[in-house]
């Protein structure tokens, strides 16, 4: 990319090479990239304050627009989870599959494959981006990946038959792995923005880039552990979104220590090393954990097998998932699902209901009770304390004891089959 060129020049040569211009009628999408230090037609303080009345020239920011016309439907990438053309974050502990599940997702959005319990609505260009394994390492990773998916032992075997064959054409069309171990990018380098922005405009374009991991590309003096730290990471993850037009998911690690300051909300492993602050910020976050033991168990699942499970602890777009998806890691690591709807185990009423037994409760005890019990935050038990209400499995009645006057309390218990 020379550096004397505008952004007009750019799109003017853009236009020329026939690979057209975002928002035009072009099958093609080219994404031009504006950076702080490109001279250009106009300075930085112009072309923000050009970007600022543009936003005010907008005729859907209107309320008679808005009244007017119904807004256009949210787009998924992956249906409620993964909003296109927005950030997430996937966080998790160390060892608990959070690459193996991006590439994985990344895999199932490239070929149209639905991903766990969620449905892919059409098959989308990706990029993953790796900062810290080799090509060799994610190439043996991709491959037990495809394996597992086509439920085959071999990747040839896929050509076998006629469906699997049709999802690996997919994939060869529309997955990229980038490495760039070692290389020093961080954030904020404008060559590293430059160059996937290149990369998009010439291959096509992407709808999703997962950057892996974090803590490999944090710009130098920046502190994930303090609220401006924070802000910056993020504003970096902005402005790439603006620049690609696509959604664009990060990679974090996260310690299992920390605990929220907000009511209800179950933060669990996603408070530590800085990810507290990342996610207060993150409109969708993803969580993987390793689950043994109890939670295996209480699943159905044979508790000698290694198991993570993924939830969707905060989702401003669509489906907020405190239940997990369990996946086994498979040979090779490859993560195989183990569906919701097929698997035995109790359900999170069942789980409540044996775990408190024949106690009076009143209404934050039960909460609480059950919140220890499910790990999840006060507002899902308290619409499962509500819908246990309506279908007679627990009873409501006055507490004498700790009424006030006006404000009767209540004590639950469950109900006892004769």
């Amino acid at each position: 990319m020379k550096q004397n060129k505008g952004v007009s020049d750019l799109r003017n040569d853009a236009v020329k090479a026939g690979l057209g211009v975002p928002g035009a009628d072009n099958a093609q999408q080219v994404v031009v990239p504006i950076r702080d230090d490109m001279p250009l037609e106009q300075s930085p303080e112009e072309l923000r304050r050009s970007e600022f009345r543009s936003a005010l020239e907008d005729p859907k920011r209107k309320i008679s627009a808005m009244l007017a016309n119904e807004a256009p439907p949210q787009e998924y990438l992956i249906d409620q989870i993964l909003p296109a053309g927005e950030p997430t974050f996937l966080v998790g502990t160390g060892g608990s599959g959070k690459s193996l599940m991006a590439l994985t997702a990344a895999a199932h959005v490239a070929t149209g494959q639905n991903f766990a319990r969620w449905k892919i609505p059409t098959p989308r260009r990706v990029l993953v981006v790796n900062f810290e394994d080799t090509v060799e390492q994610v190439w043996r990773r991709m491959r037990n990946i495809v394996c597992t998916m086509a439920k085959v032992d071999s990747v040839e075997k896929m050509s076998n038959t006629a469906e699997p064959s049709k999802w690996r054409c997919n994939l060869m069309s529309n997955f990229e792995v980038l490495s760039l171990r070692h290389l020093g990018f961080s954030l904020d380098d404008n060559v590293l923005h430059d160059e996937i922005a290149r990369f998009a405009a010439e291959s096509r374009g992407f709808d999703w880039v997962v950057l892996d991991p974090l803590a490999h590309i944090v710009p130098a003096g920046v502190d994930v552990n303090l609220q401006a730290g924070a802000t910056e990471v993020h504003r970096h993850i902005g402005r790439m979104v603006r620049e690609l037009g696509a959604a664009v998911t990060v990679v974090h690690h996260a310690s299992k220590a920390g605990a929220s300051t907000r009511q209800g909300e179950d933060r669990g492993a996603l408070a530590a090393s800085g990810s507290h602050l990342l996610t207060d910020l993150s409109r969708n976050v993803w969580r993987v954990a390793p689950y043994s033991g109890k939670d295996i168990r209480a699943a159905g699942l044979d508790p000698a097998e290694k198991y993570s499970g993924l939830t969707i602890p905060k989702n401003n777009f669509g489906e907020t998932v405190f239940d997990p998806e369990y996946f086994r890691k498979a040979a090779g690591g490859a993560p195989d699902w183990t569906p919701t709807e097929s698997r035995p185990g109790r359900s999170d009423a069942d789980r409540i209901l044996d775990a408190l037994g024949g106690a009076e409760l009143t209404s934050t005890a039960w909460d609480k009770a059950a919140q220890d019990e499910l790990g999840v935050g006060r507002r899902p038990v308290a619409k499962l304390r509500e819908e246990l209400l309506s279908n007679g499995k627990i009873e409501r009645f006055r507490d004498p004891d700790h009424a006030s006057a006006g404000a009767p309390a209540w004590l639950y218990r469950r109900v006892t089959e004769a």
